[in-house]
């Protein structure tokens, strides 16, 4: 038998469903001596996924399903104590924050409909639990974001590095020319420092953007975490109890050394920073599987990992700056006190090395990071140092023609101000077409080449590769904001081919090219 339709009303609008069979009230058992037919209706409501429930229009509850008392955390006869804990819009679909007997929070789906019910008027609401549904709708917008934020940050780094080459090179330069210990010569070396100093600031940023050249080496995490402990001791101070618990698997990984330290002592110091009255800070390894978890907007992840997990004591953190503490320049700090860049950088690092990090915290109650770094199996093999101590310009009496291609005015003068300083007769072009000219004009009397990896006209790649097939023996010196770039550049090209990241001075551009000649 069909229920007959909402008649219309004159203002167009329907009139309210009035319920035409017996269902379960509040108050009411779930099952009666009802006939089979409203039995199977009753059994299709009580077994509904989506909560139900019918409220008078004094906010009372007059029924609902087991669904419903199981979203709500109480039984019917509970509900009905107390005033329907929700209220609504009529028109549409609401979304609304439920608070359960247990704590949880969870967030439902709301529509409700207008309807009859013993006679007096009453709205029939259907819930959705769509908690899951949000969550991982904030992840995926805080996925998201941490990346667009990434490619913003990596873009200011890389324009940010030209104007500081530029500041550096100059101040370099003055200050060679400059009498040894004049007030103008310590002026110029003020200006150098200050522009490494904002040096240091990009490469952090272009370690949270993951464009950060760094040489990966095997570490025993274990290892690499005891040789750290003294310099972190120091670093939290004799009011904070310093604990630590070491796995006896000996977890090895492929990172930078520096990068390692870099996540740890930033995590310390983060949590140092949350005790200020003093506590416990424990820093523990482990070797776990993939989790599938990692509270940052990432995919599920699977394999053996490293953790690390640094946990503290302090004050906790409420949600909005849980969800905002890896972003650069975030901080709860004073300005004197932080740049905001220390947890963006411990993202950068461990999500440059296909790892992970989750947080977990709660105001009052501490923090913890858990860092999950893939197991590397093979043997730990030392990198030696190849860096040169001396910062003295080498120098070289040999006549050599270098090509500087670089559509950066500034830069495309220093640099060739610096190679003829050191011998070289330079020609420049500010972009590919004109380079490769260049190229065929000199021929075989080419020494060198210096060109950015963006140049207009031409990539650097295609650059390269044309200079190759004129050349192909010629030493080549690619510079680039993006360290990356400048990398898998030099690899693409082959040969003689060094890596010069932006900012740099007079003496790293002079190693490069003497390096990448006498090779």
């Amino acid at each position: 038998m069909h229920e007959p339709e909402p008649e219309e009303r004159e203002d167009g609008a329907s009139e309210p469903l009035d319920v035409g069979f017996p269902v379960r009230k509040a108050d009411e058992p779930a099952s009666d001596g009802t006939p089979d037919g409203h039995q199977a209706v009753r059994q299709l409501i009580e077994e509904n996924p989506d909560a139900i429930a019918v409220v008078g229009p004094e906010a009372q509850l007059l029924f609902c399903n087991a669904a419903a008392e199981r979203l709500f955390g109480k039984t019917a006869t509970e509900l009905l104590r107390a005033p329907f804990p929700l209220t609504w819009n009529d028109s549409g679909t609401s979304e609304l924050e439920l608070s359960r007997p247990d704590g949880q929070k969870r967030i439902v789906e709301l529509r409700a409909t207008n309807t009859h019910w013993d006679g007096s008027d009453a709205s029939i609401l259907t819930l959705r639990d769509v908690s899951e549904r949000v969550r991982l709708e904030a992840k995926l917008r805080q996925a998201q974001k941490m990346e667009a934020l990434g490619r913003l940050a990596g873009g200011v780094a890389h324009d940010f590095n030209n104007i500081l080459t530029v500041i550096m090179t100059s101040a370099e330069l003055l200050r060679g020319r400059l009498p040894t210990g004049s007030a103008d010569s310590r002026h110029a070396a003020q200006i150098v420092a200050a522009a490494e100093t904002a040096a240091e600031m990009t490469q952090k940023l272009l370690t949270f953007s993951r464009d950060k050249l760094a040489q990966a080496q095997t570490l025993d995490v274990n290892a690499e975490l005891t040789a750290t402990l003294d310099l972190l001791r120091r670093l939290v101070g004799e009011h904070i109890t310093f604990v630590t618990e070491l796995t006896p698997d000996a977890p090895q990984i492929h990172l930078a050394a520096s990068d390692l330290q870099q996540v740890l002592i930033n995590l310390v110091v983060n949590a140092r920073d949350a005790m200020k009255g003093g506590g416990e800070i424990t820093i523990s390894t482990s070797v776990v599987s993939g989790s599938g978890e990692t509270g940052q907007g990432e995919s599920a992840y699977v394999g053996r990992y490293a953790r690390m997990a640094v946990r503290d004591t302090g004050c906790g953190m409420d949600d909005e700056t849980r969800a905002n503490i890896f972003e650069p320049f975030f901080s709860t700090k004073s300005e004197k006190r932080g740049s905001g860049l220390g947890l963006a950088t411990v993202y950068g690092i461990v999500r440059q090395a296909q790892g992970h990090v989750r947080v977990l915290s709660r105001k009052g109650q501490g923090t913890c990071f858990y860092i999950d770094l893939p197991l590397w199996d093979e043997a730990v093999v030392p990198v030696e140092d190849t860096t040169s101590a001396t910062a003295d310009l080498p120098t070289s009496a040999e006549v050599r023609t270098a090509l500087v291609v670089e559509d950066q005015e500034q830069i495309r003068s220093l640099v060739s101000e610096i190679l003829r300083d050191h011998g070289f007769e330079v020609r420049t072009a500010e972009d590919g077409n004109r380079a490769i000219e260049v190229v065929r004009e000199l021929g075989s009397t080419l020494s060198l080449l210096v060109s950015d990896v963006i140049v207009p006209g031409l990539s650097g790649l295609e650059l390269c590769e044309a200079v190759r097939t004129e050349l192909p023996d010629v030493p080549i010196v690619v510079m680039s904001g993006y360290a990356s770039e400048a990398q898998d550049l030099a690899k693409a090209c082959g040969g003689d081919v060094a890596c010069l990241a932006k900012p740099f001075t007079p003496q790293h551009l002079m190693r490069e090219v003497e390096s990448v000649m006498s090779a």
